[in-house]
């Protein structure tokens, strides 16, 4: 768990009312989406899913590539994809409800980071959980891995859950 400091180096006060999971539909990565539910049931709080669907404009490395020689292609295939992931949330929501747990679930566009940020300052989250298979430096970057881009913004906690492993 990361809990970063407030402005004087102190550890801030910490509340888990409202917690965070991006997801992407990654069955693998909603090992990260286990420890939030578990969490939750402890602390009483609220779950919030979230999954973030790129643009054209936020593809990264070679699915740019292929965007900007099939634009419409592209286009089509994250319109479906969009509509997969609002399915996959809300199977996910009924499940965790049936847990008698509260949670929402939001689909937006765009750069995850950016929008994942952005959601969690908008949605008053505490805490973001996120399922990681630990990549840094390049192999992170190459990758277009949320984590890395996520431990750098310094004000929100974050749960990383190592991935692939059982």
């Amino acid at each position: 768990m990361l809990v970063f400091p407030d402005e004087k180096g102190d550890a801030p006060s910490f509340v888990c009312q409202r917690i965070l999971i991006p997801l992407d539909g990654n069955t693998e990565h909603e090992q990260g989406l286990g420890a939030a539910i578990e969490l939750a049931s402890h602390c009483g709080s609220a779950l919030h899913l979230f999954m973030v669907i790129h643009k054209l404009s936020t593809l990264p490395g070679e699915q740019s590539a292929s965007a900007i020689l099939l634009p419409g292609a592209t286009t089509a295939v994250l319109e479906i994809s969009q509509q997969q992931a609002v399915q996959y949330l809300a199977e996910l929501q009924e499940r965790i409800q049936h847990q008698g747990l509260t949670v929402t679930g939001e689909v937006e566009r765009g750069d995850p980071a950016k929008v994942v940020l952005e959601s969690a300052r908008r949605n008053q989250v505490d805490l973001i959980v996120l399922g990681t298979h630990g990549k840094s430096a390049q192999e992170g970057f190459w990758s277009a891995s949320l984590t890395p881009k996520m431990t750098r913004q310094r004000q929100i906690p974050l749960l990383l859950v190592p991935v692939g492993r059982r």
